[in-house]
Parts: C-alpha cells; sequence; structure tokens
C-alpha cells in the first residue's frame, strides 16, 4: 500500500511530465502554424520535418494521456 507522501510524490512528478508534455506540444503547434502559413504562401516546407513535428506532437499527446492516467492511479488505496 502506498502512503499518502508516496502518492502525493508520484501524483507530482506525473502532474510535473503533463505539463512538460504541453508546452513541447504548443512549441510544435506553433511550428506547424507557421509552417502552414508559409505554404499558404506558396513556400512549401519539407515534408520530412512534417512527418517529424506530427510525430513529436503524437509522442507528447500520449504522454499527456499517460501522465494524466499515472497522477489517478493508486488514488484509492491512500
Amino acid at each position: 500500500m502506498m502512503t499518502y507522501q508516496q502518492h502525493l510524490k508520484k501524483n507530482v512528478q506525473s502532474c510535473s511530465k503533463v505539463f512538460d508534455s504541453i508546452d513541447r506540444a504548443k512549441d510544435i503547434l506553433a511550428q506547424l502554424e507557421q509552417m502552414t502559413v508559409e505554404t499558404s504562401q506558396g513556400d512549401y516546407p519539407d515534408m520530412v520535418a512534417i512527418v517529424e513535428k506530427t510525430h513529436a506532437l503524437r509522442h507528447n499527446l500520449d504522454m499527456i494521456l499517460v501522465g494524466l492516467i499515472e497522477a489517478g492511479v493508486d488514488k484509492e488505496e491512500v
């Protein structure tokens, strides 16, 4: 059984990971937005860069989900 302190520490660590992933996702979205603006102006970005950005965004979305799930796990045991 997890103590309250252990649960709190795990919860804070998980939430910190979520906030980090949210920040990274925001940065990636801003870059993709800029790429979209450039595309609309006829300056087509490198497709490899687009693939890498969207893959990184997907990874960060997964990490947000995992972090929120981890933060809520075992709370019934405290």
